[in-house]
């Protein structure tokens, strides 16, 4: 933690509150394998598809956890400017800092759905049985539509400042 390393008092995060965003129609190309599952949403495969499929991504519900406004104000005028100065004042032993990343904000997902688009006659349902494994998925009835039911402990996206 950065306050650790500044040996300040750690800073005071929100409660997890609804987002003001929505992400829908994120397509993405993948081959999954059993080390590319949807681990940010504790999901994880024992196996490997060897085609490539589209998804498109519908993510929503979305909550958010951040720092409140005073402590949002103390990481841009404490935090940031100390941690850079800590940096430049002993580079051997403090530089790798200007290597991180400092997270202001997290987001995660209470559900996420998707629709897969296959290149060839196999579908959705059926690519992904190849995979096995953990995956928690409930499809549609013509097999081309899933949610996946996970864990939403993980983040899938977030905000920060680069330190360096």
């Amino acid at each position: 933690m950065a306050t650790d390393v500044l040996k300040i008092d750690a800073l005071a995060l929100t409660p997890r509150l609804a987002a003001d965003i929505v992400i829908q129609d994120v397509t993405d190309e993948f081959a999954i394998s059993a080390t590319a599952g949807l681990p940010q949403f504790g999901l994880t495969a024992s196996g490997d598809i060897k085609r490539g499929v589209a998804v498109t991504w519908n993510v929503s519900a979305v909550e958010t956890v951040s720092f409140g406004p005073h402590d949002l104000q103390t990481y841009f005028s404490t935090v940031l400017p100390d941690l850079r100065g800590l940096a430049d004042s002993n580079k051997k032993k403090y530089g790798w800092i200007r290597e991180c990343f400092l997270l202001k904000q997290v987001f995660f997902a209470q559900t996420i759905s998707g629709t897969v688009h296959t290149t060839d006659t196999i579908d959705g349902k059926t690519a992904f049985a190849q995979v096995g494994g953990d995956l928690s998925i409930s499809w549609s009835a013509d097999n081309t539509t899933f949610i996946v039911q996970g864990s939403n402990q993980v983040p899938f996206a977030a905000r920060g400042d680069a330190a360096g």
